[in-house]
């Protein structure tokens, strides 16, 4: 008549695996469908926070949903020919599979001895199955026709909402320090970016300036500026922190052949204009674009990620206010 410890167990760990592979599956779809970032930097307190709700989402119509359905199980429970009811045998409401659910919380805080109170217990009842209400019995088990269907008791209703305000203060209070955290970390960031920009930026206005003095000319010419030895159709490597491959690569890729590990920039020269990429898996993916003859306070700055955004913008802010420092590297 009762489930007893061993198929309970057994549907328990059959349910864990199926809702995992749903999971899994789930998320293979959302990351195809561009729903999460490739880059984790870029994933928002916004999609931790949908993903939280996608995951209750999912918890509530496989475990919560299905024992009060018809089924009387989840699907765990169904193939080992289990089901959840009342004490009387009668189908229980989605409100008390609701409170069955959230009270495993009580059976898992007693270091698990809540679970294994079925072993001992007059209806092996765990102790979650105790509060609501409920007990889990064989699949041919019929209600018994002269006991009408129990009320939920009323403890379940007051375990079941002390536990979840403590849930949602556990699950609001980390997103609070993360948001803070973040804000304050992306501030940090940005500010030594701004720093790393400096010279860059310092090159791209000295070339411009050389450049159009020399008037240059648009049909694949060399333009040699310090240790540099440009062309609009390949450049040779340049030294320290920059590098100036063939431009036939890509300077969208984090890792561009032809720049070190410790290079931070690809400058390009275009016959149009300068480009400096920010390269080697940097969390800010932006890149910066000068024309010939402009001034400093012209240069472009366009990023992919949100912190690169967020960088542009203030980087654009502080030419237009002319507070980015410009000093001539040292090449």
């Amino acid at each position: 008549m009762y489930a007893g410890f061993l198929r309970r167990f057994a549907a328990f760990v059959l349910d864990t695996i199926i809702f995992c592979v749903i999971s899994f599956v789930l998320l293979m779809i959302l990351t195809l469908l561009k729903f999460y970032p490739q880059n984790p930097n870029d994933i928002t307190l916004t999609i931790h926070f949908i993903s939280l709700i996608g995951f209750i989402i999912l918890y509530f119509f496989y475990f919560v949903f299905p024992e009060a359905s018809p089924w009387q199980a989840t699907l765990g429970k169904k193939i080992l020919g289990i089901k959840v009811v009342d004490t009387h045998g009668h189908r229980i409401s989605i409100g008390r599979s609701l409170g069955r659910n959230v009270n495993m919380a009580l059976s898992s805080i007693t270091f698990c001895v809540g679970f294994l109170m079925c072993l001992w217990t007059k209806k092996e009842q765990c102790l979650h199955d105790m509060v609501s209400g409920c007990m889990v019995v064989t699949s041919d088990v019929k209600p018994t026709p002269e006991f009408p269907p129990t009320k939920t008791p009323l403890i379940m209703w007051v375990s079941t909402a002390i536990i979840l305000l403590i849930w949602l203060l556990l699950m609001t209070i980390p997103f609070i320090v993360m948001n803070s955290q973040n804000g304050f970390m992306a501030d940090k960031l940005i500010d030594f970016e701004r720093g790393m920009s400096v010279e860059p930026v310092a090159i791209m206005t000295r070339i411009s300036d050389e450049v159009t003095l020399q008037q240059y000319p648009t049909q694949n010419p060399n333009f040699t500026w310090g240790s540099f030895v440009f062309a609009p159709q390949g450049a040779e490597a340049g030294e320290k922190t920059y590098c100036v491959p063939s431009s036939q690569i890509d300077p969208s890729a984090n890792q561009n052949p032809g720049c070190n590990p410790q290079d931070t920039f690809l400058v390009e020269l275009t016959a149009d204009t300068i480009n400096a990429y920010r390269i080697n898996n940097s969390p800010f993916k932006y890149a910066l674009t000068l024309h010939y003859g402009d001034r400093k306070d012209k240069i472009k700055c366009v990023a992919q990620s949100e912190i690169g955004k967020e960088f542009c913008l203030q980087f654009e802010q502080s030419l237009q206010n002319r507070n980015m420092p410009a000093k001539s590297p040292n090449i």
